[in-house]
């Protein structure tokens, strides 16, 4: 535990209420996630739907990131995470009356999205929270174990989804999954971390308000697209956002290329992509407490070299193999990989960014990750028609190890900008 007098003794014992929380309305998401597909495939059998609805869920991340990093910065971020979970337990309520109802389906998608447009207020949030309450040191391992609890979710949540699906209704899994945000929101009231003793005001203390003038409007976009500034002018924060995005693009072509690999090159049909998925879950599983092995003497971007690397070439090795034992353990590297950019890079950043604009610029992060999720759901279906299957998993796969080429001063500014922070190297993971 750390001896900083700035931080309050107590902040490792209450990240547990945050753990459990989090847990459980991930899990929860998750199954919503699946129910809700189900659910809505069955009403329209149409993919087209399916493909609208999740470009609608997964937009507001891209187009509502300068507003919600603002909200997080400018207002006490355990109100804004109980707010938002309380809202998105409201609309779980009502969506899932829709459901019961067999409500129109454009109703259901349009709930669906106010929801998720909710949920983007959680995370930033939580990040500005941790960066300031958090010492430093540990900042690592609490991001770690944040990813593994993801990773968990990964496996329990789809399949509670399935099995839900399978006994009771669409309706009581969303309703389920409202009930995970009202158990959320009490873990965030009961686990508060209060702020260091530096003198600033207390978590539950509104922000000083501002003096209106004739530039208040430009004043406050000014201040929304902060978060925007603080990562677009430095190297090392470039290079970060680069490879964060470039993940989430080869998560997005993911999506399409699992599904047809698995049918195409395993040969083990819809199955066979449930535990592809479930795979890439079991190495993320494994790869957060080991993230503290390859940081520890302070060389991050030796770990975020091979990360960039393992979440790559696994899909260019998916080419060249049909045995299914293979493309599992491709994917557990895969996922392993992953975890290590997610961690290396929120961590960084956190610790790297004044605390004032930590919201907006996870914010920012999060959004140029999503819009890389995005294109790469558009662009893995065109490279299967353009050069088949084996070709687009290649492609895929080098996206990531390509950055290497053209990321050295970036990658340097990343160690510079760690030596900056303190004679003490900063630990990105801590397993105890």
């Amino acid at each position: 535990m750390s001896t900083d007098p700035r931080f309050d003794p107590a902040w490792r014992s209450r990240l547990r209420f945050y753990f459990a929380g989090f847990a459980l309305s991930t899990a929860g998401d998750w199954l919503y996630g699946v129910v809700l597909t189900v659910y809505v495939y069955n009403r329209t059998h149409s993919a087209l739907w399916i493909a609208g609805m999740n470009i609608l869920r997964f937009l507001p991340y891209v187009v509502l990131a300068p507003v919600v990093g603002y909200v997080g910065d400018r207002w006490p971020q355990p109100r804004v995470m109980v707010g938002a979970d309380a809202a998105r337990a409201t609309f779980m309520g009502v969506l899932a009356t829709l459901v019961a109802a067999d409500a129109p389906i454009a109703g259901v998608v349009a709930v669906a999205t106010v929801s998720t447009s909710v949920s983007t207020l959680y995370a930033p949030a939580m990040n500005a929270m941790l960066a300031e309450r958090v010492p430093p040191g540990r900042l690592g391992g609490v991001n770690a174990t944040f990813s593994t609890i993801h990773s968990v979710a990964l496996l329990v949540g789809p399949a509670a989804g399935a099995a839900m699906l399978a006994v009771g209704s669409p309706a009581t899994a969303i309703a389920v999954n409202g009930a995970t945000f009202v158990v959320s929101g009490i873990a965030v009231l009961s686990g508060a971390i209060p702020r260091p003793a530096t003198g600033e005001a207390a978590a539950d203390e509104p922000p000083a308000a501002t003096d209106p003038g004739d530039d208040a409007s430009a004043s406050t976009w000014d201040a929304m697209v902060e978060g925007f500034h603080a990562l677009s002018q430095q190297a090392y924060a470039r290079v970060l956002v680069s490879a964060y995005t470039g993940v989430c693009l080869v998560y997005g072509t993911e999506t399409v290329l699992l599904v047809l690999a698995a049918e195409r090159r395993l040969h083990t049909g819809g199955s066979g992509y449930g535990l592809l998925l479930a795979a890439a879950g079991a190495g993320g599983i494994v790869a957060a407490p080991l993230v503290t092995r390859l940081t520890r003497a302070g060389r991050h971007t030796t770990g975020l070299r091979l990360a960039m690397l393992g979440a790559g070439l696994p899909l260019c090795c998916l080419a060249l193999t049909t045995t299914s034992g293979v493309g599992y353990g491709l994917l557990a590297v895969d996922g392993a990989s992953s975890v290590v950019i997610d961690v290396v890079v929120i961590t960084l950043l956190q610790q790297a960014t004044e605390n004032t604009v930590t919201a907006r610029a996870y914010a920012m992060l999060d959004g140029a990750g999503t819009a890389g999720m995005l294109v790469g759901m558009f662009a893995a279906p065109w490279l299967v028609s353009l050069f088949g299957l084996q070709t687009a998993l290649v492609v895929s796969g080098v996206t990531l190890p390509a950055q290497l080429l053209f990321a050295g001063a970036g990658l340097r500014a990343v160690d510079a900008r760690v030596r900056s922070m303190g004679e003490q190297p900063v630990e990105v993971a801590d397993g105890s």
